[in-house]
């Protein structure tokens, strides 16, 4: 499993790849609402990541 770094790292390049989606495609296409879902998965994998390490530290 990635750790946070990687994975916000991976959220930022796949952020930067929707935006050029949206431009090229528009934002109703398939391709930009599968590129959003996938960055969507992303940011729940790292907020998750950051609730274990919270909870961890706290114990």
């Amino acid at each position: 499993m990635l750790g946070k770094t990687s994975i916000y790292s991976l959220i930022e390049k796949k952020r930067h790849e929707l935006n050029i989606l949206a431009d090229w495609y528009g934002y109703n296409s398939e391709i930009v609402l599968a590129k959003s879902r996938e960055v969507d998965d992303d940011i729940n994998k790292y907020y998750s990541l950051v609730k274990q390490k919270s909870a961890h530290d706290h114990q």
